[in-house]
């Protein structure tokens, strides 16, 4: 039986929006911590934060959003939305390790339990 991934890295805890945010800055260390108490870790996989290319960032984002939340990375002004998700300085890296995150989670969720490829025909 494969045990389920769990992704834990500081690249991940970059992704937060200050406190009294619901995507606080501390919220991965809280879970991590809690989960080690419980003696989750001996029980599940644990990988590394994956940082998420380009062209699959915009699977499903435009290019024109990826360049403006990468210029608003560059200075942390702005809000990427409708104002619920204030930019922050290197808000392109933490959300693509995020997404890279994901993905790879996905991609092992799919794979042949044989060949452990994704592209596997049935």
């Amino acid at each position: 039986m494969n045990k389920a991934c769990v992704y834990i890295g500081e690249e991940l805890a970059r992704y937060g929006f200050g406190q009294g945010h619901p995507f606080g800055p501390d919220r991965m260390g809280v879970f991590w911590q809690a989960a080690r108490a419980a003696g989750l870790e001996a029980r599940v996989a644990v990988h590394p934060p994956v940082m998420a290319d380009r062209p699959s960032i915009e699977r499903f984002h435009t290019p024109g959003y990826v360049e403006r939340v990468i210029g608003q990375s560059a200075t942390g002004a702005g809000y990427l939305d409708l104002g619920d998700t204030p930019a922050f300085p290197g808000v392109y890296e933490a959300a693509a390790f995020v997404v890279g995150s994901v993905l790879d989670a996905v991609d092992r969720l799919v794979a042949c339990p044989h060949c452990r490829s994704a592209s596997c025909p049935p």
